[in-house]
């Protein structure tokens, strides 16, 4: 019976210690522009419209990483999203053609792309000018990674 307590305690009990976001959404190391970055991967139509809402804090160098199926324009909104957060914006080929920084819990404001994306990159607001990313830089994600 110990046996089992004591089983319980160190394999189970730690998974309720673990933010249920963590559980959801694997987790992926990429680079921009040469800067590293720990991201959730929202792959998922599901994962996708949840993004980051209802969050109050976030890790620097720590953000989401959207990817979507085809490319094409997109557009992102604020709703339940409590943290200032900055988007990027990147075509099929993970070149970087657009950021902009987005304010929380905003409802009536869309943030949309100025041209086709497959993929997205919301971080911290401020993270791309604190770290020198800009427009031209490359997304390095590992192959085979695809929305589903």
């Amino acid at each position: 019976m110990k046996k089992r307590i004591l089983y319980f305690l160190l394999f189970f009990l730690p998974l309720h210690l673990v933010p249920e976001h963590i559980l959801r959404n694997p987790l992926l190391d990429i680079s921009i522009g040469g800067k590293r970055l720990r991201v959730e991967i929202a792959a998922s139509p599901e994962a996708r419209q949840t993004g980051l809402m209802f969050r109050e804090t976030m890790e620097e160098n720590t953000g989401m990483l959207f990817i979507f199926p085809t490319e094409e324009y997109r557009t992102f909104w604020m709703k339940n999203t409590y943290l200032p957060l900055s988007i990027a914006y990147f075509g099929k080929d993970r070149i970087l053609f657009e950021t902009m920084d987005m304010r929380p819990l905003q409802t009536n404001e869309v943030y949309p792309s100025s041209g086709k994306a497959m993929y997205a990159l919301e971080v911290n607001q401020g993270w791309y000018d604190r770290n020198g990313i800009k427009k031209g830089a490359v997304l390095n994600i590992p192959d085979g990674i695809r929305a589903y």
